[in-house]
């Protein structure tokens, strides 16, 4: 016979469950977008083979046991933009069981629920199940890893132990940032043994010196990124309203959840459980923001505190869990999937439509030699020798790695300071020399907006007319071509090989010399007559 309570529990169940299946809608609409300049990171990544990948990931990525798994995505599903994306939707749909594991363990079944609903509206929300980056693969290994961990101390069995020191090392691996969650586990654990008198120091002690050791091979490699951090820091100075707007939401959970419990209602929640969502859930942005703020690495970004996404889920289903009446308490769940569904729809990319992009620069590109620049994004091009070696110009063009054109890539600089102008000057004198046409491809979903049209054009308008294609979101192409009243460059052909490579502007009087671009130099003046095409040294190479 069913009683009351029973069907209660049913209703509920359903209830959150065609929650979950809600929020599961934002996850898969955008998985066959385009992909953004990041994706196209982690396909340049790894398309050349696992030794490659291996070796890129370690040298330009933060996410080596996520680039393995991309590469064999790839293998099986080629290069298409659901199969680079189908790990991390695995990943996110792993996290969320894994996720409702542990609220069943700490409460019960229906703090479970509601812990998941949450967790799949978060990172709904913020498109990480249909990205192909590492975060999606860190956090189901983050919730894995404590689950294992809540396992250990309430068991204090080898397997539990074992479990948790392979899975928390896999979860560093996956991503540098989700190291936070070491420091989660260690006030837990802590906690735990003070609440509790488990484990005992010694165990702890062995556990710890176990995961030490598979995260030693990682030292040489964070130590060279922590000395790179300021040429990899692209993101702004978080300030402290912007910090408090973060924390306002588990702070206020937090508040709920103290609240019901000092007067002795809802659900009887493990205090140790609660303290555990609790730093979960603040830890990893406000260690981001005193980062950002006591260092030159700026590491207050949504994506760089993600690990904070299952504390947060996990807070809210024990704050929702302690409110009276199992049916209003779904009702609040299915809430925040119909808020979340309506304030964010589909995921998509479409801010950088790379693909459209590309397709209409191969639409206007007359031959292989039109010079394409290309203004990718990456912060790592603010560094002038970047955009010369073949190899690391390679990573800057990264996008056209994945949507090709069919001209001549040219990597632009990360800003427009001073310390890049001979490099654009250099270039704009070559294409007044040389070029009828070219074309400009800029990503302007940045934080810092670079004007590369308006400089060109300035530099180049007498010269040359320029229209723009698309839109394509924040990708933006401009076509430039010679006006007819200005003198037509030296045709390619056999008049080239008395055409000399221009030199560079002069205008740098004001200021110590540059470099220039190494294919933008004059020919050796060893060689009797120039070639038909000058050698260039840098980005040609590359392609």
């Amino acid at each position: 016979m069913t009683g009351p309570r029973d069907a209660d529990r049913r209703q509920t169940t359903s209830l959150l469950i065609a929650g979950l299946s809600a929020a599961s809608y934002l996850w898969i609409s955008p998985l066959g977008s385009s992909l953004w300049l990041d994706e196209a990171v982690s396909y340049w990544v790894v398309k050349d083979g696992l030794p490659e990948a291996v070796d890129r990931g370690l040298r330009y990525q933060w996410s080596p046991a996520y680039d393995v798994i991309l590469w064999l995505a790839v293998g099986l599903g080629g290069a298409r933009e659901i199969a680079l994306r189908l790990p991390s939707l695995v990943g996110a749909a792993g996290a969320t069981l894994l996720l409702y594991r542990l609220g069943l363990r700490l409460l019960d079944r229906e703090t479970g629920l509601l812990a998941a609903t949450a967790f799949a509206c978060l990172i709904g929300i913020g498109g990480v199940p249909a990205n192909a980056r590492p975060y999606a693969i860190a956090l189901m290994l983050a919730v894995g890893s404590t689950l294992a961990l809540v396992r250990w101390l309430d068991r204090a069995s080898a397997r539990s132990a074992g479990a948790y020191v392979v899975l928390a090392a896999l979860t560093v691996y996956a991503h540098y940032l989700f190291a936070i969650m070491l420091a989660v586990h260690v006030f837990h654990a802590v906690v735990r043994r003070r609440l509790h008198g488990a484990p005992s120091a010694a165990r702890l002690g062995l556990v710890l010196g176990a995961l030490g050791a598979l995260l030693l091979p990682l030292g040489p490699r964070f130590l060279s990124l922590v000395r790179r951090r300021e040429t990899l820091s692209w993101a702004n100075d978080p300030s402290l309203a912007g910090v408090l707007a973060v924390l306002a939401l588990p702070l206020g959970l937090t508040g709920v959840l103290a609240w019901r419990g000092s007067r002795g209602r809802g659900a009887s929640v493990d205090r140790a459980s609660c303290l555990l969502a609790v730093v979960w859930s603040i830890l990893p942005p406000l260690t981001a923001a005193l980062v950002s703020w006591l260092t030159s690495a700026r590491l207050f970004y949504p994506r760089y505190y993600l690990a904070w996404t299952p504390g947060l889920a996990l807070l809210s289903g024990l704050a929702i869990r302690t409110l009276p009446g199992a049916r209003s308490r779904s009702l609040i769940a299915l809430g925040l999937v119909v808020l979340s569904i309506a304030v964010s729809p589909p995921y998509r990319r479409s801010r950088q439509d790379w693909r459209a992009a590309t397709q209409a620069v191969r639409s206007v590109t007359e031959s292989a030699d039109t010079p394409i620049l290309v203004g990718a994004g990456l912060v790592e091009s603010a560094q002038i020798d970047w955009l010369t070696d073949p190899e690391r110009s390679s990573y800057l063009l990264a996008p056209l790695s994945f949507y090709p054109v069919l001209g001549r890539p040219i990597p632009l600089p990360y800003d427009l300071d001073v310390g890049v102008r001979g490099y654009l000057e250099d270039l704009a004198a070559v294409l007044v020399a040389r070029e009828r046409r070219f074309i400009l491809e800029s990503n302007d979903d940045r934080v810092r907006q670079v004007p590369y049209r308006g400089w060109f054009e300035s530099r180049l308008g007498a010269d040359f007319d320029s229209r723009s294609l698309g839109p394509f979101g924040a990708i933006s192409v401009v076509v430039f071509e010679r006006r007819r009243a200005s003198p037509r460059p030296t045709r390619r052909g056999s008049s080239l090989r008395e055409r000399q490579w221009p030199e560079p502007a002069v205008e740098r009087s004001s200021r110590p010399p540059t470099r220039r671009a190494a294919w933008l130099r004059a020919p050796s003046s060893r060689s009797a007559r120039p070639p038909a095409r000058p050698a260039r040294a840098g980005v040609e190479r590359a392609w």
